[in-house]
């Protein structure tokens, strides 16, 4: 049977090995775009989503570190993961929102530009 804080420890470790896995190639593609031509879209998109990926080790190292320390010392830490917890939320589903709403201007532009021939 398996412990609970071996259990745990295996969410953090593959949190922070997905997330800085996400980063690096997020940042490769960060750096491919500001080469090319400038997409101020694209680039709003991989930013938050980087920050996205950073706020998610930053929850869970706060959320690690309020479990293990000490009652007195437990408050700043919970404040601290529940902020990062919330920036990861926010950047994470307004980047998708952003992408949906620009996928979605695409398309009706698309069904003019067929309906019109």
């Amino acid at each position: 049977m398996v412990s609970v804080q071996a259990a745990a420890l295996c969410y953090y470790r593959t949190v922070f090995w997905t997330s800085s896995i996400s980063i690096a190639i997020f940042l490769y593609t960060l750096f491919r775009v500001l080469k090319g031509k400038k997409h101020s879209f694209l680039i709003v998109l991989i930013v938050m989503l980087i920050i996205s990926n950073l706020c998610a080790i930053l929850s869970n190292t706060f959320a690690r570190v309020w479990i293990y320390s000490d009652f007195d010392k437990r408050r700043p830490f919970m404040y601290l993961q529940g902020t990062a917890s919330g920036i990861r939320d926010v950047t994470f589903n307004l980047a998708h929102w952003i992408f949906a709403f620009k996928y979605w201007v695409i398309a009706i532009d698309m069904q003019y530009l067929l309906e019109r021939k």
